[in-house]
Order: C-alpha cells, then structure tokens, then sequence
C-alpha cells in the first residue's frame, strides 16, 4: 500500500458483541468513510472486548504508535460493562474525575429524554458515573442519548470516545467533532476505479505489477469477487494527485485492452 502524507488516524471499537460476533461493527466503517473523506489515513481498526486491562492495553499500544487521531467507540454508558473512561485515564496515568461540565450534560439529556423508567434513588449515581472522565478531558454534548463523549489530547495524539450506539456516535461525531477533524485533514486522495468481467485476479496480477513499477507514487488496489465466467475485479488506483491516478487507470485500460485481444486471437 502506497503511504499518503496525510495525518493519521487510528479506531478502537469495544464491545464483547463485536468479538463474539453478536453484532455487526458498522461504526468502524462508518468512521473509517468519515475520517478518509476528512484527508486523514486510517492506519488501522482494532477491537476489544469489555475488560478494563484489555481495553487499556489496545489504547496503550495505539498510543505508543502516536496517530494524530484515536477514536474509541462503545463503553460509555451507565452500566458496569461501561469502562472506557476508567480504561482511558488508566492508560494516560490520569485520574478518572467527576466533571462538572459532563454531569449538566447528562442532567439535560435525562430531562430532554424524559426518562422516567428507573430507580430515581439511583439516578444520582447512574448520571454520576457517566459524567466520570479523566481529568483534563472535555465532555461533548449527546444530541440524542444520554452518556456524553469526551476528548482528550495526550502527546501528539487527540483521543475521542464516543458511545457504541450507532445512532450517537455518529451524531456526536458530525455534530461535535468532524469540523475539527477537517482543520486538521490534509487532501483526501483521488480514486479512479476500473471494473474488469471475465477475466480474474490472477491473469491480472503481472500487469497491475508492471503499473506498480511505473507509478510508484499510486496505490493500485484490486478487489475480485465470482469464479470462472463470472469473475469480476474492481481495480482502484488511489494517489494525491488526481492526475497521477487518471493516468494510472488509463494505462491500465490500455493494457486491459491489449490483454483481451491476445485472449481471443
């Protein structure tokens, strides 16, 4: 894979769900979209279950490789499987506090939500421990949900978590924190696709290595799907220069051309 110079960006989704296989982990590829059409390289996707040291572990490790971004998604609501906050301020060497900020915040979303279905003598507590954050963080508003998310710069890198809820996550993130994210993106790099029929990967491989020789600053991608007559391969050359991809896609064709004409002469 060609290596863009473009800040970097790193996600942790958490949720045993997602790594017993229990539910489909669409906010990694949600946030993948977002952060690559903000000009900012995903480096990698990692998942973790819902125990505290593993969590700290996987934010530890993305640390030490310093992304410019690491967004954490899940584990922030009122239930004790809830410990990404703990797990953040335990990786970071902070304290996990009561801020003040994020405990209104979650007041507001109880009385904007209306929710009524618990134990109001443990409501105190709950809001409590969703306002819990570590210290030096900023909580962000939930438009619609009750835990907030937080942000915190350590280093070099600007840690995000955000709730595991589809539906929160993302509305947090555009609401809260893609504008940011722009600023700090650099150019999203330009993709040119090819879709071949008929012809499979493998035929294909000698002259998509050619190209990588003669266009080293393009990323040359290939995707197959079918077998036999059905054989399909979506071909994309990616580069930050939309010129240097046109160029690549149109040298492609030209072989693909030349590569068709010997196959049925």
């Amino acid at each position: 894979m060609q290596v863009f110079n473009m800040p970097t960006a790193e996600i942790l989704t958490i949720g045993s769900e997602l790594i017993e296989g229990l539910r489909v982990n669409t906010n990694a590829t949600w946030l993948a979209k977002k952060l690559t059409s903000a000009g900012i390289l995903v480096k990698s996707i990692t998942s973790t279950g819902d125990i505290t040291s593993e969590i700290v572990a996987a934010i530890q490790d993305a640390l030490r490789r310093a992304p410019d971004v690491l967004i954490i998604t899940g584990g922030l609501g009122p239930t004790p499987d809830d410990k990404t906050c703990e797990a953040l301020a335990r990786a970071t060497g902070r304290k996990l506090v009561l801020d003040t900020a994020a405990l209104e915040l979650v007041k507001m979303s109880y009385v904007r939500l209306r929710t009524h279905l618990i134990d109001h003598k443990a409501l105190p507590t709950i809001q409590k421990k969703m306002a819990c954050i570590p210290e030096g963080a900023t909580a962000l508003p939930n438009p619609v949900g009750l835990a907030p998310g937080t942000k915190l710069k350590h280093g070099k890198t600007l840690a995000i978590c955000l709730p595991g809820v589809p539906a929160e996550m993302r509305a947090i993130f555009t609401k809260y924190v893609y504008g940011d994210l722009l600023k700090l993106g650099g150019r999203a790099p330009h993709g040119e696709t090819v879709n071949v029929e008929k012809i499979d990967e493998m035929t294909l491989a000698p002259f998509l290595e050619e190209l990588a020789q003669k266009f080293p600053h393009v990323d040359i991608r290939s995707y197959p799907s079918g077998k036999g007559k059905k054989s399909r391969v979506r071909v994309v050359f990616v580069a930050p220069k939309a010129i240097d991809a046109q160029d690549a896609a149109m040298a492609f064709k030209a072989s693909l051309k030349r590569l068709r004409h010997s196959l049925t002469s």
